[in-house]
């Protein structure tokens, strides 16, 4: 398990100190610029050293649009 006080922070030296070529984060977007990406995941893809995909969930309102 990894800790520490910013997840951001422990992730990206946890993915430089075992060599990861690439990372898959999750965003939840809360608002602002942060709306597509979450404060976690834009820090991740500003910093990475390796490639860095994200996935968005699908909200709610959109979810009901994707049912047939």
């Amino acid at each position: 398990m990894l800790e520490g006080p910013d997840p951001a922070e422990v992730l990206l030296a946890f993915a430089c100190n075992n060599h990861v070529d690439h990372m898959i984060v999750g965003a939840r977007g809360s608002g602002g610029v942060r709306r597509y990406l979450g404060s976690v995941s834009t820090a991740i893809v500003a910093e990475a050293t390796c490639s860095v995909t994200v996935i968005r969930a699908i909200a709610a309102s959109d979810n009901n649009d994707a049912e047939v």
